[in-house]
């Protein structure tokens, strides 16, 4: 600490632009002069934390998705940021997602399940099949026009691992059979109404508290999870209006998936 009271202030702000945020964080508790320093000039410090340590590579994606409200950097911002950082990379841990593409896909996936529940809590989603049919298309590309044909692709193959995981958690034996499709709806709406991170809780509990965890996390009416859209539905949809050709790729590592995992999907309804 001797060392460091002689360098001087400018030197200090640049050595604090290229932590990451817990030391930044540890930092801020030293002393009063750390801790006022980085006070000062969190939008300074943070910004170039966040841009230039933390959120490199396909973590990029969750500034982009998620930018301070006010635009201005904070270290609340920067636990946020931080906090779903550290979540979504435990969720590809858990689902065996290791491409970076896929941890971008992540990200995305979480970004459009909130947006979703928004727009259903707020009413923009309706009940009647033909006030949906006419504005379904506005609706898919209000929540996905801003991804890229990449993204998407991604998003689609990823989407149905990551639903096949909660579901291989709560217990469904899948390998060398199938996953009914009503099984995998309810799950998908699970999902969106909870996000990727629901992945996390649901791993660190025994398989007997999982489902008292998943009833649990049904906070909207029965009704509204049936209207919560299939996500890989939305993006094949979405992804059709791009071009053509366009599901070849996802189509081919949702294929390697279902041989990985000795599964298919099964398409028939409870009702057959």
């Amino acid at each position: 600490m001797v060392v460091l009271s002689t360098i001087p202030a400018e030197l200090h702000l640049e050595i604090l632009r290229h932590l990451d945020v817990p030391s930044l964080l540890q930092m801020r508790g030293v002393n009063e002069y750390f801790y006022n320093l980085i006070e000062a000039n969190q939008d300074t410090i943070v910004r170039a934390c966040l841009w230039n340590v933390e959120c490199t590579g396909p973590h990029s994606t969750l500034i982009k998705l998620r930018p301070p409200r006010d635009g201005v950097f904070d270290l609340t911002y920067a636990k946020e940021i931080y906090h779903t950082k550290k979540t979504i990379l435990k969720v590809a841990q858990i689902c065996e997602l290791t491409q970076n593409a896929k941890i971008d896909a992540l990200y995305c996936i979480d970004q459009i399940c909130l947006r979703s529940v928004y727009l259903l809590l707020n009413g923009h989603i309706a009940s009647d099949p033909s006030v949906m049919d006419r504005t379904t298309e506005l609706l898919r590309w209000d929540v996905l026009g801003g991804y890229s044909t990449p993204q998407i692709q991604h998003m689609v193959s990823t989407a149905i691992r990551i639903i096949f995981k909660i579901a291989e958690l709560m217990g469904h034996k899948f390998h060398g059979s199938t996953l009914h499709y009503d099984d995998y709806t309810r799950y998908n709406s699970y999902l969106v109404m909870n996000r990727p991170r629901m992945i996390v809780e649901l791993e660190r509990r025994q398989l007997s508290e999982r489902l008292e965890y998943l009833n649990g996390l049904n906070r909207l009416e029965i009704r509204h999870m049936r209207e919560l859209p299939r996500l890989h539905d939305e993006l094949i949809q979405f992804l059709e209006t791009r071009g053509t050709g366009l599901m070849t790729g996802p189509g081919i590592e949702i294929q390697q998936f279902f041989r990985e995992q000795d599964t298919l999907l099964d398409m028939r309804s409870a009702a057959e």
